[in-house]
């Protein structure tokens, strides 16, 4: 018996309708993935620079150590080359410190002093609590005052606001060493930050310590000694200036901490939390 010949069927090119069907397939699985991506590599980001300031952190310890247990200083010479005598200079932290700053070798700037989260202009996102600073340096103190008792914090000034601290203060784990702060500093095409963050200059308050010149979140461009928080880098967003950042610390005690500002302050009542301290002198002086 003869078989009558079927021929083979064969698929044809995909449908309009198939295809449509397959781009918004693909289409939806970028709108899942793309936001899980990107807060993947702003974790990423944030990780590495908790990483960045441990090693910084670590280099602070170390001088401690050798030092007899001060910190390096931030002392304001006009005698003095560079103007002075700062934390970040290389001659000062460079021997504990890989330096990759060939724009300024006066100074430490690339490898671990800036920030992945920061703008690739920044050479250093990094700078030290003023209190922490192991020289007498009038930049903290108020106009007309040059007194070290006051300078030290055991004066009764109007204007008093911290007090010196070294790597021997008793609160280890809650007195800040290291901060994230905005670089407002113009060298060599590259920015910097200033000497110290959380000086009188900032405020005579705990409160404006953290958040003075930086709430209502804005870009902070005033080039003084003295920088201020960043509270704008490891957002949940890509927008630089996002009011959701957050900023690391580290402690005397060598540890790195990631918080939001509501973290260390109550902005309806204008005081601390005193989870963090820019000296023990927060105790008393925790006021709006």
């Amino acid at each position: 018996m003869n078989v009558p010949f079927r021929p083979t069927s064969q698929r044809g090119a995909f449908t309009l309708i198939e295809l449509l069907v397959v781009i918004s397939i693909i289409a939806l699985l970028i709108g899942i993935l793309l936001p899980a991506l990107s807060a993947a590599r702003n974790t990423a980001r944030t990780i590495s620079c908790a990483s960045n300031m441990r090693q910084v952190t670590t280099a602070l310890l170390i001088y401690a150590t050798d030092n007899r247990d001060s910190f390096p200083p931030n002392v304001a010479d006009s005698a003095l080359p560079g103007g002075g005598h700062f934390w970040y200079d290389t001659e000062i932290l460079g021997q504990y410190l890989p330096t990759g700053n060939p724009e300024n070798t006066v100074e430490l700037g690339g490898v671990v002093m800036p920030c992945p989260s920061d703008s690739e202009e920044v050479a250093r996102s990094y700078t030290i609590n003023g209190w922490a600073s192991g020289n007498i340096d009038d930049g903290l103190l108020s106009a007309g005052n040059s007194n070290q008792n006051w300078y030290n914090g055991w004066g009764s000034g109007l204007n008093q606001s911290g007090i010196r601290f070294d790597a021997s203060v008793k609160e280890a784990s809650k007195t800040i060493l290291l901060v994230e702060a905005w670089a407002q500093w113009p060298i060599a095409g590259k920015y910097y930050t200033g000497w110290f963050v959380g000086s009188y200059y900032n405020s005579a308050k705990p409160y404006g310590k953290f958040v003075k010149n930086n709430y209502p979140y804005s870009t902070y461009t005033g080039q003084a000694a003295e920088s201020a928080i960043c509270w704008t880098r490891h957002a949940e967003t890509d927008d630089y200036y996002a009011g959701n950042g957050a900023a690391n610390f580290t402690f005397v005690d060598g540890h790195v901490s990631l918080f939001q500002d509501d973290e260390l302050v109550d902005h309806s009542d204008g005081i601390s939390t005193l989870t963090a301290l820019w000296s023990e002198y927060d105790y008393k002086n925790n006021t709006p």
